[in-house]
Formats: C-alpha cells, sequence, structure tokens
C-alpha cells in the first residue's frame, strides 16, 4: 500500500555512530519524533536514546519499537544487507513503513528483503563527512543523495528539506558516479594536505607548522573555485607553461621524495587537461609539459612509499 510522504513519522535509528547520532540530533531538532535507537553496543544507544528522548534503547533488532514508520540504517555498508534480512523476519507493520539506509555505495536494493515484505525502500546519503558524533550543525545547506522508490523516495525528498538541506535524486549507477566523486573531495583531499605536509617535512617543517604554512594557499584557492570553475581558477607554473619550473620540482621530488612523484605526475597532467579546456595552454606548450612530466615520473626509480611495507591490500 501506498506510503505517506509526511515528514511526521516516528523514526528509529540503527546505528549510534558518527552519522547517525548526527542524523538523529537533526532531526530531533526539526521537531520530528525518534521511537527508539538501537545500535551494538548498550552505553551509545542509552546515551543518544537519552538526549533525544527516545523511549527505547537497545542492542537487539528485534526491539524495533512497533510505532517506528521510518527506520534508518546508520550502519557500515557491510552488514546492511544481514540487517535488512534479519529486520524483515521481525513483526512490524512493514507495507506502512520507510526503510532508508545512509551509505553513500550501497543502492537501496540492498534492502530488497524488506522491500519483499512491503517496506518501501531508499537510501539516503548525506554528501558530507562526520567527524563528530553530536554535530547535526553540519546538515546545513549539504546536499544529500536519494535512490529508491517512488513514495520513499518523495518521503525522503520532503525530508531532506524539512532537515536545512538540498535533495539529489539519483539512479543506482549515478549514485556510484557520486560516491566516487565525494570520496576523492573529501578523502581524496585529506590523502592530498598529508602528501603536502610530507612534502613541507623534507624541508624542515613540523606537521603542524606545515599545515599553516599551506592553509592560507587552500581557503584562498577555495574562495576561487566559489567564483570561478576550475578551468579559470587554477594558477601555478603549469598553466603559465613554465616548463623550467616543472623541471626543477621534478628533480627536488627525485632527491627528497621519490614516492611522491606519481602523485605529482597525476596532478600535474590534470592540471594540463583542465587548462587546455579554457585554451590557456597551447598545443606545444601542453606537448612540451607531458613529455617532461612523463620523462621525470618514469626514468626516476620509485621506491616503495613510508609505510606502505609488507602491506597488503584486501577488499572492502
Amino acid at each position: 500500500m501506498p506510503v505517506s510522504s509526511s515528514t511526521d513519522r516516528p523514526v528509529a535509528i540503527i546505528g549510534a555512530g558518527a552519522v547517525g547520532t548526527s542524523l538523529t540530533h537533526r532531526l530531533a531538532a526539526c521537531d520530528i519524533d525518534i521511537a527508539g535507537i538501537i545500535s551494538s553496543r548498550r552505553e551509545p544507544a542509552e546515551r543518544l536514546a537519552s538526549e533525544v528522548a527516545a523511549p527505547v534503547a537497545s542492542t537487539s533488532l528485534s526491539d524495533l519499537p512497533g510505532t517506528a514508520r521510518v527506520v534508518f540504517l546508520c550502519v557500515p555498508d557491510d552488514v546492511i544487507p544481514s540487517i535488512a534480512a534479519e529486520l524483515a523476519e521481525i513483526p512490524h507493520p512493514w507495507p506502512e513503513t520507510i526503510v532508508a539506509h545512509t551509505s553513500g555505495a550501497s543502492p537501496s536494493a540492498v534492502l530488497e528483503p524488506l522491500a519483499s515484505v512491503g517496506a518501501s525502500v531508499v537510501s539516503f546519503h548525506p554528501m558530507q563527512t562526520f567527524p563528530d558524533r553530536n554535530a547535526p550543525e553540519v546538515f546545513d545547506d549539504i546536499y544529500i543523495g536519494v535512490e529508491g522508490e517512488g513514495d520513499a523516495v518523495a518521503y525522503a525528498e520532503a525530508l531532506v528539506e524539512r532537515l536545512g538541506a538540498n535533495p539529489m535524486v539519483l539512479t543506482p549507477a549515478e549514485k556510484t558516479r557520486v560516491h566516487a566523486a565525494a570520496a576523492l573531495a573529501s578523502n581524496g583531499l585529506a590523502a592530498l594536505v598529508a602528501v603536502v605536509r610530507e612534502l613541507l617535512g623534507t624541508a624542515g617543517l613540523a606537521a603542524n607548522d606545515a599545515t599553516r604554512v599551506v592553509q592560507p594557499l587552500i581557503e584562498q584557492t577555495w574562495s576561487n573555485l566559489k567564483d570561478a570553475p576550475p578551468e579559470i581558477a587554477l594558477t601555478g607554473p603549469i598553466v603559465r607553461g613554465d616548463i623550467g619550473t616543472v623541471k626543477e620540482h621534478l628533480a627536488a621530488l627525485e632527491k627528497s621524495a621519490p614516492h611522491l612523484l606519481p602523485v605529482y605526475a597525476v596532478l600535474a597532467k590534470e592540471q594540463v587537461r583542465v587548462a587546455r579546456r579554457a585554451d590557456r595552454l597551447t598545443d606545444e606548450q601542453s606537448g612540451a609539459i607531458l613529455d617532461i612530466i612523463q620523462a621525470g615520473s618514469t626514468e626516476a626509480s620509485v621506491p616503495q612509499a613510508p609505510g606502505m611495507t609488507d602491506v597488503s591490500v584486501t577488499e572492502t
């Protein structure tokens, strides 16, 4: 049966980690009734339930409040299918219930066991990083990816707006690409700053000092990007066609941090591509820079990066 898209529906939260806690506080701040908190550990569940006056706090899925008409799964991706299957075995008015998960990578289809018992399912992915377990303000004006069935999508869109955010309705294929972009924007940026700090460390700067040195540069670059597209905001030696400086960079990296040469090379090539889109480099300049980058990043003997010895890569 169709479910109402009204956002005045009691919500149960499964998972009291950073995302679940921040979402719960934001829902409560928007006067949405929190019917219960279920988490793998009792103390976080009880603490969060107490903070939002939820009547149920438990470590058992069987304690899912019967009044809940929305269930959010704020749990790691790899346990969503098993939790969905276990929930589907629990007596509950599922045809009147919307079930959402907050994973960026998984589609709503992983909730199929619940859909098979009548629940409307949707994925609800905040495009945000959650370092703090109690930061409801991180929802201010963010974008939230929504993917799923009609009734659940209508509810999710309305809820996103009630939370003070912006809905972004996606197909499953689009959702995966958006999540990859989000990972680059957040996790990739953190990794890039780590690379910058490491390179500055070879010049004698302590890690904290290195961050302070580049912070104004990063902030101004971001300010430029808010006012202009990357093709226009891009500055520096590559967009100027300064081949001599690029050669010096490669030589310095080969001497002091050769394991960072591939990182520099990839980003330098992307700068050339961005600059070419705006005709800020000629074909001749682009070719010359790319040749130098290719030669400088392949001729050097690139050792294994520090900290990677005996590390094996496994699928997660």
